[in-house]
């Protein structure tokens, strides 16, 4: 999966022009507002609904869910479990900073011209399939890509 992405990452910025040239175009189309405090319930993202939303889920996701309780059990320690809950909390973390990251390549990409408004992709989940078949057909790294997906279904 970190293969998949880095190499979708590298090339999208290649071809955007640059980490700071990709940044500032997302920036200047407000996708990277990370730090909105508005309390109306009625914005989609804002820092308070994000933090609610991921303290609830992940509250779950590392005390109720089968894999995590798994890793917890199999260990011959507490310090073991705690260290494989940590290392666990950093990869989700880097994993996300790539997704997110890739999801901002793709805006970069096509800021002045809208796939799904030309009727080429239905769906805006389709924005990075759309994007690695139409910017980096190279030879190989749509099978990558392909390779990525099958292993995040898998997790």
């Amino acid at each position: 999966m970190v293969i998949g992405l880095v190499s979708l990452l590298a090339v999208g910025v290649a071809q955007n022009g640059g980490i700071i040239e990709t940044l500032y175009t997302a920036s200047k189309g407000g996708r990277l507002e990370m730090f909105d405090f508005d309390l109306s319930p009625f914005v989609r993202h804002t820092f308070f609904n994000t933090v609610a939303f991921g303290f609830f889920n992940y509250s779950y996701f590392y005390s109720f869910n089968q894999i995590n309780l798994q890793r917890i059990c199999s260990v011959k320690s507490l310090k073991y479990a705690k260290r494989a809950i940590s290392y666990n909390i950093f990869g989700i973390t880097f994993m996300y900073f790539l997704i997110f990251s890739s999801g901002v390549v793709a805006y970069s990409t096509y800021v002045g011209c809208d796939p799904m408004a030309l009727g080429i992709i239905r769906k805006k989940e389709q924005i990075i399939p759309y994007f690695v078949m139409d910017k980096i057909n190279y030879i190989g790294l749509p099978g990558i890509f392909v390779g990525t997906i099958i292993g995040a279904s898998m997790r």
